[in-house]
């Protein structure tokens, strides 16, 4: 009795085995080329990566760029035979499928020869049009496997039915193959015919049919796109359970070192983007981003780290691929909504990674993983997508359509979000049933009717509503704006109304030019040409260093040593003089060619966060005092023969008015070697060792309070170097808080030099100068006018542009609605000035009233 149970448990096991053959892997390999992009295709489970094309070259759009949005994709599935997992998941070299079609119990046709499928067939519009001319029909399109799935239609535009796997087109008979509106290609695979993952793992007994296309027309977002349709057949005699069918991709977006990911479940979509605004070494600026589109219904995107034997790494067992494609981590563990979602112990669960918009720094993406001010490092990501699952009972099939869309905007974020309405359009042709029949929807669709704003209209620092008249037939609508009146870089937004508000953080910052806008309308997926453009000006101040025509940081000499006229110098071409009167020194000789700035971090832009304020450096009889610090550790306090200065809000060409000038604290490091000494010298072995150069505010933005302190301690020390001594109360008046305006900045000596010599010499560090704008409120006989208050935030005096065309009053109230300030005004346009110092820190509402008008702003006290 023991044996025939023995028996029964045996024979539905043995039923659903399958013996892998002992195939070589496939070698054929085809392109699909346009005008716009170049994608090769392989029989191995690859994409874009296989044969000789191992370097990333194997996907490139634009055409003729030299660049791939994407190293490498492949086909990932998997499922359940009797509770077994089961997958197969091709992976760069590791390709997990052989060509060809599987019979009846999953039977390979040879079990140790699948060169008769092993290729693909590449069949173009152009191919079907010379031979209705009366030209000869290419090979392939003679040899269209219709037996095999590819699928045709026949004169009467149905479908035909596949009779057996020899079945070819019947072309003087008038069937047709279905071509995706470009070169398209069609081939068969399977995962039965050779061993598979290390552990050898049983396969699961599919066949799976891939149709391949790139459209050669219609709008270039569908031009710089291509799309796959991949179906599943269960060839086995049992039920493959919770089935999934999914893609692979290694998204190197041109240099794949400097990349984010998210996905955007709404879209159904997962996507690539750079992490800042110069995909180095790559397509440079402004980066596009790349999308792994499910068309047919998104159910997992996990993002995967680079490696092999992590658990967030890439899989190499079945099990492992299995999780991935069911959104979980090799190790079966969930994703959690915070840091990178692995082992985390809050956040909700998930089977999508960060899916919070980037472009707003929402959280979860990568640029806030954890609701919180940091972002995740850049760099090798990868990503896989999956739809949902299903049961394949014996001879049944899964399809799942995906697109891998290409977008450029002005810049990183704007690439995303072009991106997305790429994402919405082709979703409406595919739901329209256009896409893969490659019909292009037919009618025409108007332009609209711009109604607001009116020509030359102007926003400071507050969201910006377009609108437009409706269009019949029109499904949805996108409006367009550029930074120049040609629109050669576009931004989008897609509008499903008339009418769209834009967030102020949309548009490009420190701006007063023009910029334009117009609207398409949208119908089937497809696009109607554009309105007519209107100018609109919008300011969105961001603080930044100034930069010159050039491109240079405008850090420049303003007096030379001696106290001379930086510009007209007897060595350099004196750039900067005329923009901002003075000669340019950073990573350039000044005036007199003796030194140059450079600063030892990198990039030099530290007093660009401090924005609108500008910065100096000068070097005086005078000097200050100074700490050097270690690390967060402050070791010593001294004299130096200079001081840096806040000289606040100084746009160029305007002079500086003393009164609002800030004495800041400087910082050293690196002042000497060993012995420690005090001195700040030039006169070191290494240019590298040359004293670099801090500023910290001092507390209550008093350097007098810290220099009374300072001064005992250093006098009373050997040789003014007062090391290792420095009390609580020095380092009290440190508003370390507030952070370095200036930091890692040197005095490089390209000339004869000494410090003495510097003497007299002022570099004068500009950040971008903040327009000063209004917002209108009309009154019965005139207008009042409130303008943004700069700096904003303020610790000390606040600036409040005001014009009423009679009296009112500019009030400041607190949260619980009190007035804490309050100032008259008579009629006209004025500059208000407020002292906010004793204020307490917070959120203050400006009020300006005059009659029954009302206008209002916000402003942040710090301290």
């Amino acid at each position: 009795m023991r044996a025939l149970l023995l028996l029964a448990v045996l024979i539905p096991a043995l039923a659903t085995a399958q013996t892998p053959g002992t195939c070589a892997l496939g070698t054929a390999e085809a392109t699909l080329s346009t005008a716009d992009l170049s994608a090769t295709l392989f029989t191995t489970g690859a994409l874009f990566f296989g044969n000789t094309t191992l370097n990333g070259d194997g996907y490139e759009v634009p055409a003729g760029s030299g660049h791939s949005p994407i190293f490498s994709a492949s086909l990932w599935l998997g499922g359940r035979i009797g509770g077994e997992i089961r997958a197969a998941g091709a992976q760069y070299t590791r390709f997990q499928f052989w060509p060809g079609p599987l019979g009846a119990g999953a039977a390979l046709p040879d079990p140790a020869d699948c060169t008769t499928y092993d290729r693909i067939w590449l069949v173009s519009p152009a191919d079907v049009a010379a031979y209705e001319a009366g030209g000869p029909a290419t090979t392939d399109l003679r040899q269209w496997p219709v037996g095999l799935g590819a699928p045709a239609v026949d004169a009467q535009g149905k479908p035909v039915p596949a009779v057996n796997p020899d079945q070819r087109i019947d072309l003087p008979g008038g069937e047709r193959p279905v071509l995706g509106g470009g070169p398209t290609a069609f081939w068969v695979m399977n995962d039965v015919g050779n061993a598979r993952f290390d552990a050898g793992e049983q396969p699961l007994g599919v066949e799976v049919r891939v149709l391949a296309f790139a459209p050669a027309a219609g709008p270039l977002a569908f031009r710089q796109a291509t799309f796959y349709r991949i179906t599943a057949v269960n060839r086995t005699s049992a039920p493959i359970t919770d089935f999934n069918l999914g893609v692979f991709a290694d998204t190197d977006l041109g240099n794949g070192a400097d990349d984010y990911v998210g996905t955007d479940t709404t879209r159904g979509m997962a996507f690539a983007y750079n992490a800042d605004d110069d995909d180095e070494g790559g397509y440079g600026t402004p980066p596009p981003a790349f999308g792994l589109d499910v068309l047919s219904g998104l159910y997992a995107a996990p993002r995967i780290n680079k490696g092999a034997s992590a658990p967030t790494e890439e899989p190499h067992t079945a099990a492992a691929h299995y999780a991935r494609l069911r959104g979980l981590f090799n190790d079966g563990t969930p994703m959690r909504e915070f840091g990178l979602g692995y082992m985390q112990t809050q956040g909700a669960e998930t089977r999508f990674s960060f899916t919070g918009d980037p472009t707003t720094r929402a959280f979860w993406s990568m640029p806030n993983p954890e609701n919180g001010p940091l972002g995740l490092n850049k760099g090798d990501q990868r990503l896989a997508v999956s739809g949902p699952p299903v049961t394949l009972a014996p001879g049944a099939s899964a399809t799942l359509d995906v697109g891998m869309l290409f977008a450029q905007g002005a810049d990183r974020l704007a690439s995303v979000r072009v991106l997305r309405q790429v994402s919405s359009e082709v979703q409406g042709a595919y739901d329209a049933g256009t896409l893969f029949t490659g019909q292009v929807a037919t009618g025409t669709v108007a332009a609209p009717t711009l109604v607001a704003p009116a020509e030359n209209a102007s926003f400071y620092e507050t969201p910006v509503t377009f609108s437009w008249d409706a269009v019949p037939g029109a499904d949805s609508y996108v409006l367009e704006y550029s930074l120049d009146a040609g629109f050669s870089s576009i931004d989008l937004e897609p509008a499903a109304g008339t009418s769209v508000t834009v967030p102020a953080s949309r548009f490009a910052p420190n701006r007063t030019e023009a910029q334009f806008w117009r609207v398409r309308s949208v119908r089937a997926g497809i696009q109607g040409p554009p309105s007519a453009a209107r100018a609109v000006r919008i300011y969105r101040y961001a603080p930044d260093v100034l930069r010159l025509a050039s491109g240079a940081r405008a850090y420049v000499e303003t007096t030379a040593p001696g106290g001379a006229p930086a510009c007209d110098g007897p060595v350099d071409p004196d750039e900067g003089c005329a923009e901002v009167g003075g000669d340019t020194v950073f990573e350039s000789a000044n005036s007199t060619g003796v030194y140059r700035l450079i600063n030892t971090f990198g990039g030099g832009d530290s007093p660009g966060a401090f924005g609108p304020h500008t910065f100096e450096i000068r070097f005086t009889a005078r000097g200050s005092y100074a700490f050097s610090a270690s690390g967060n550790s402050l070791r010593a306090l001294f004299r130096v023969p200079f001081e840096v200065w806040d000289i606040g809000t100084v746009p160029p060409g305007t002079p500086d008015e003393a009164a609002d000038d800030v004495q800041l604290v400087p910082g050293v490091s690196l002042i000497s070697l060993a012995p420690f000494s005090c001195t700040f010298d030039f006169d070191v072995a290494d240019s590298l060792l040359t004293p670099r150069i801090a500023a910290y505010y001092p507390t209550d933005n008093d350097y007098a309070a810290f220099a009374a302190i300072a001064a005992p301690i250093v006098t009373a020390a050997p040789n003014g170097c007062a090391y290792d001594g420095i009390p609580a109360a020095a380092r009290a008046h440190l508003d370390v808080a507030r952070g370095l305006p200036l930091t890692g900045f040197r005095f490089e000596r390209i000339g004869p030099l000494a410090v003495g010599d510097l003497a007299g010499t002022t570099v004068r560090f500009y950040t971008v100068p903040r327009a000063v704008g209004t917002e209108s409120v009309p009154v019965a006989d005139g207008v009042l006018r409130l303008g943004a208050p700069f700096p904003n935030p303020v610790r000390g005096s606040l600036t409040v542009p005001v014009s009423l065309d009679t009296s009112g009053r500019l009030r400041v109230v607190d949260i619980l609605g009190r007035t804490v300030l309050e100032q008259p005004l008579d009629a006209g346009a004025r500059d208000v000035r407020l002292d906010t110092q004793r204020l307490a820190p917070g959120v203050y509402a400006l009020v300006l009233d005059a009659g029954a008008a009302r206008a209002t702003r916000t402003v942040t006290v710090v301290r």
